[in-house]
């Protein structure tokens, strides 16, 4: 039996849309508390599904733009479109969007140089940590991957918000697939545009051989990783850092502050040693909240980590 679900009827999309299969489509305001969680992900990304049959939702394909053909169980987040034949679970999903965005409308320079404007980060971050433009809900996809390098989590960006972890998913760690068996120091950072600045500084202390600072010596086994929030850390995520020498980069704020304090509470035991870099200690830098910044625009060749 088919039941209707209450939505906000969606407003026609005013946006033109540049691509090869450009299909525009406005998506209703859906409040995704009220659906399953296993359905979250694809409603934040932006699939419509106002149509129910047995444990099966379904609508507009967000692929080939074919009306009630695609299906998603709401038991097991297996989804699948009956015209355009694409098909998956959530993770491969994730990729299927970010790919499909990427072929709708590229990211251009243009794009890019908005946020070097605005980040005060070099374009080749953005670029090296696979960040595009949806140019369908005017955001940025910035994907996290896994151990394998399969796609775990999306984060989203929207100009002049809070970056937010895709509905539905698990939160993770931002950079665990740059772990190798040869890794030896994890350096930690409290938010996604500290680990863009301090993989551009440790491109730009590879290239000029370094620093005389300890923790700034053997940098080919450095990984940088970033956690969704100060005060999240899961204890399964202690495998990535045991047994080795870790670095924290927390703002320099009561959130980086505490975040920190539990940080060291969950991983204290079972790292080789933990180091945590506290801004202001030179006299220089004593604004609360100050994080790891670039001041302007740079390339990965003028970075250092003087403030070390």
């Amino acid at each position: 039996m088919e039941h209707r679900i209450r939505v906000v009827p969606p407003k026609p999309s005013s946006r033109k849309v540049v691509g090869p299969t450009a299909q525009p489509t406005a998506s209703p305001k859906v409040l995704l508390s009220d659906e399953p969680e296993s359905l979250r992900p694809f409603i934040h990304l932006g699939a419509y599904l106002p149509l129910k049959s047995g444990h099966q939702r379904y609508g507009e394909c967000i692929f080939c733009g074919k009306k009630e053909k695609f299906y998603v169980n709401e038991e097991t987040g297996q989804w699948d479109c009956k015209a355009c034949s694409k098909s998956g679970n959530v993770y491969s999903f994730l990729t299927a969007y970010y790919n499909h965005v990427n072929e709708l409308r590229p990211t251009t320079k243009e794009d890019y140089d908005k946020l070097v404007r605005e980040r005060g980060l070099p374009l080749e971050a953005f670029k090296n940590a696979r960040m595009i433009w949806d140019v369908l809900h005017r955001r940025w996809l910035i994907p996290v991957a896994g151990p394998n390098g399969s796609f775990v989590q999306m984060r989203l960006y929207e100009p002049g918000k809070p970056i937010r972890n895709l509905s539905g998913l698990d939160a993770a760690l931002w950079g665990v697939e740059y772990i190798k068996p040869s890794t030896n120091k994890i350096w930690i950072t409290e938010g996604e545009w500290d680990r863009l600045a301090l993989m551009e500084m440790l491109a730009g202390l590879r290239a000029t051989g370094g620093s005389p600072h300890p923790l700034l010596q053997g940098l080919e086994g450095v990984a940088v990783l970033s956690v969704p929030g100060a005060g999240n850390w899961k204890p399964k995520w202690g495998g990535y850092t045991d047994k080795r020498e870790v670095c924290a980069f927390y703002d320099n704020d009561e959130p980086g502050r505490k975040g920190v304090a539990r940080l060291e509470t969950k991983i204290l035991g079972g790292v080789k040693n933990l180091h945590v870099l506290r801004w202001g200690l030179d006299g220089i830098y004593r604004t609360d909240g100050y994080d790891v910044r670039f001041r302007e625009p740079v390339s990965s060749r003028d970075v250092s980590l003087q403030k070390l």
